[in-house]
């Protein structure tokens, strides 16, 4: 399925915009992350700037990247179907923005793969004056059988920037949450913990991006992240 006008999805706050788009596939991709633009109609031209077509090399800015098809990158979300089958494709359907209460509103988008009865709905809500956004993803299917979920994340994040830096927390008991700083290199980097109910004793799953340049107290840009989840991660 292809579209001649992409659908562009801006999740912003009262500083920061985080911009969605359909690509000529109908994939959804993260096209901006940064300061609000003046024009909400701005949003639509930006993709325009960039070149988000790498030619097959595997970095894709995909919303939610799935495996087993066109993707060379960790996936987002990894599962066998009930045939068998372990590809999974993941198109745009339809978004829609709703209030919350009077501080925040919650924009659901939904996707799902042409040839199985598979959807996946991203969710955002957002406190434009807190500057904060909340991301979780929902998973719903009607296939004959049951399907297996091999790995299904919170959130696939995507940024342009150069450089990138990154803060995790750790220590143990009487020293915890001691800050640690490392630029990200090229492969992957995890922050995990699998004492379960003692999860964050020795690790946290809160982190601090520097974007561009090392995360400092009075200048750059940073995204503060949070892994709202009280068990293993």
């Amino acid at each position: 399925m292809s579209q001649t006008q992409p659908t562009t999805i801006p999740i912003t706050t009262d500083n920061t915009a985080l911009v969605l788009q359909t690509d000529a596939s109908n994939r959804l991709n993260t096209v901006y992350f940064g300061l609000p633009l003046a024009a909400a109609a701005d949003y639509a031209g930006v993709a325009a700037q960039h070149n988000f077509n790498d030619a097959n090399a595997g970095f894709y800015p995909n919303a939610y990247t799935p495996a087993g098809t066109w993707n060379l990158a960790e996936p987002a979300i990894q599962v066998t179907h009930a045939d068998g089958n372990q590809s999974l494709e993941l198109h745009y359907v339809r978004h829609e923005t709703k209030p919350v209460d009077a501080h925040s509103k919650l924009t659901r988008i939904l996707l799902r793969d042409p040839k199985y009865a598979f959807d996946v709905t991203l969710c955002y809500q957002v406190w434009p004056q807190e500057n904060v956004i909340e991301q979780w993803t929902e998973l719903q299917h009607h296939e004959k059988k049951a399907v297996t979920l091999h790995k299904y994340a919170s959130a696939n994040l995507y940024f342009t920037q150069k450089d990138f830096y990154l803060t995790t927390f750790q220590g143990q008991y009487l020293k915890e949450a001691q800050p640690a700083q490392t630029k990200l290199l090229q492969g992957m980097r995890s922050v995990e913990s699998k004492l379960g109910t003692r999860a964050m004793l020795l690790q946290t799953p809160n982190f601090i991006l520097g974007l561009g340049q090392p995360a400092a107290e009075n200048e750059g840009t940073v995204l503060v992240g949070q892994l709202a989840w009280s068990g293993n991660f």
